[in-house]
């Protein structure tokens, strides 16, 4: 059994325009995304987005890893493991 260490995981990330100064959110539902680079709140706008990490939501995040006892594993076969979020 390996326990990770608890880290931050993006749920909700923000940015900010550097031209309307709008703000934009994304809803985050795994491990990886792409981040929103170009304004879309108006026709008009073509600014650019930076996140804004203060005002984006963040949960913990640990992962435990499980792994089948070696001595019940048969002759020549891999332990399973399991991963648990």
């Amino acid at each position: 059994t390996r326990v990770g260490d608890v880290k931050p995981e993006l749920k909700v990330a923000t940015y900010l325009c550097d031209s309307c100064s709008k703000d934009h959110y994304q809803k985050i539902d795994t491990l990886d995304f792409m981040p929103l680079q170009k304004c879309e709140k108006t026709m008009a706008c073509t600014g650019q987005l930076e996140l804004q990490i203060r005002s984006s939501k963040f949960v913990k995040f640990q992962e435990v890893v499980i792994q089948e006892v070696s001595e019940e594993v048969p002759i020549g076969s891999i332990p399973r493991t399991i991963k648990v979020h």
